[in-house]
């Protein structure tokens, strides 16, 4: 076989190689999509897993005996409670506010309207605005939360038929 016919073949059989290349390329790079996409989910999934157990967990804590009370208590007037209490007070709204504003910040509830309605009627109750007047630890974020709040979203909160709370 002359050289030139050896070199055509050479020629034939690289361009094969390379479409060859080219498919295997576009197939690690469909295979690595659909990889990145399921462990994104999974993450997701994960993320809001724990998400979910630390709010399930911060209402198992409110629903505690003697808890509820304190609760109960503070929004309706936190000056009338006692020190210890107070306290306890101040850790349980910490805790709930702190989860809800978790959730706002990473955006993972599609529609926010429900945990502003939630924090409007919340900050509603008398007990809460005197704990957030004496509250050293305002952050930033949440007053931005709580200024976007519409007046319309302050009145008839399920947190205010639940607790009877009303001005």
């Amino acid at each position: 076989m002359p050289i030139a016919e050896l070199g055509a073949w050479g020629e034939f059989l690289g361009g094969i190689a390379g479409i060859v290349a080219a498919i295997g390329v576009m197939g690690t790079l469909v295979y690595l999509a659909v990889q990145v996409k399921a462990n994104t989910a999974h993450v997701e999934l994960a993320r809001k897993s724990t998400m979910t157990a630390s709010s399930r967990q911060a209402m198992e804590q409110l629903v505690q005996p003697g808890a509820s009370e304190v609760f109960i208590a503070g929004c309706k007037d936190f000056e009338s409670l006692s020190d210890a209490d107070k306290f306890r007070f101040h850790v349980l709204i910490t805790t709930l506010l702190s989860d809800n504003m978790v959730y706002l910040e990473m955006g993972d509830v599609a529609d926010h309207a429900h945990i502003h309605r939630w924090l409007a009627g919340l900050f509603a109750a008398q007990g809460v605005q005197q704990w957030w007047e004496r509250n050293p630890y305002k952050h930033d974020y949440v007053v931005q939360v709580m200024e976007g709040l519409d007046s319309d979203g302050r009145s008839g909160s399920l947190l205010e038929a639940l607790l009877g709370i009303r001005d």
